[in-house]
């Protein structure tokens, strides 16, 4: 009789050793399978890993295919993103967040901002190149990782993706960045300059 509860006190702990490691396998097999980003959930800004609904998009056309949008992260319409760009150069294309842009005239080169509120803005980036700066301007970095896809138009159905964004704000903490807004904007006349 001693020697069955030794025999059945072994084989349970068996099961439950190989209970254990067959879960941990499963575990690290499916944390391992791909080491992308999660799919963006649509009308989302994620920043440092608090996603943010877009409560309400616009847009301002400012002429020969450059265009201010922006994405309203709170009801009081202070929390917002905003992005400058021109449509034949910034749509239908992915865009490496992390350049420059060559110099183009009067079209728009790519700029992101985030506003917490007014007076508030920690995340301001600008890919204008270095020689246009005049000797008094601010220089606002790039990203330091991200790309940015555009398809659609403003006037109509636009889907905006920013992926993986990484960026240095002007806290010089390294904030991570994500945009996907598909759908409608209202177009208006914005007032404020970025």
């Amino acid at each position: 009789m001693r020697q069955n509860n030794v025999f059945a006190n072994l084989a349970s702990k068996a099961l439950a050793l190989a209970a254990v490691v067959t879960m941990s396998l499963a575990f690290t097999a499916c944390s391992s399978d791909n080491n992308e980003e999660p799919e963006l959930k649509p009308n989302t800004v994620t920043i440092d890993g608090r996603k943010k609904a877009v409560l309400e998009a616009e847009y301002e056309d400012k002429k020969d295919g450059n265009y201010i949008i922006t994405l309203y992260l709170s009801a009081d319409q202070k929390e917002k993103v905003t992005l400058c760009l021109n449509k034949d150069q910034h749509f239908n294309k992915d865009i490496d967040l992390t350049l420059l842009e060559e110099e183009h005239g009067e079209q728009y080169y790519w700029k992101i901002t985030y506003n917490v509120d007014d007076d508030n803005q920690p995340i301001a980036t600008y890919a204008q190149p270095e020689d246009l700066y005049e000797a008094d301007d601010i220089h606002y970095p790039v990203f330091n990782a991200g790309t940015l896809n555009i398809t659609g138009k403003p006037e109509g159905d636009i889907n905006i993706q920013l992926k993986n964004g990484q960026v240095i704000g002007f806290d010089f903490w390294l904030h991570t960045f994500t945009i996907h807004y598909k759908g409608k904007m209202k177009e208006v006349e914005i007032s404020f300059i970025l």
